[in-house]
């Protein structure tokens, strides 16, 4: 299972331009997390093809005990 944590790492590596299977990147390389990067970024791109900007959250929240209507 991917992380939150390795979520956020992905995006940010792929929008600073840092290819999949580059030694700088600390992602796992498996192919489930190949799958998911080639996922992001085709997801970035579609963002800033349509002229948006995509901004990385600097926390993200660990909903795992998440009871729906509670917040």
């Amino acid at each position: 299972m991917i992380t939150s944590d390795e979520l956020e790492r992905m995006m940010v590596e792929i929008g600073t331009g840092i290819p999949w299977g580059d030694p700088r990147s600390r992602i796992p390389q498996t192919d489930e997390h190949r799958r998911k990067w080639n996922r992001i970024a085709e997801q970035m791109r579609d963002i800033e093809r349509r002229g948006r900007t995509v901004e990385i959250p600097g926390e993200i929240p660990d909903l795992n005990d998440y009871v729906p209507g509670t917040v």
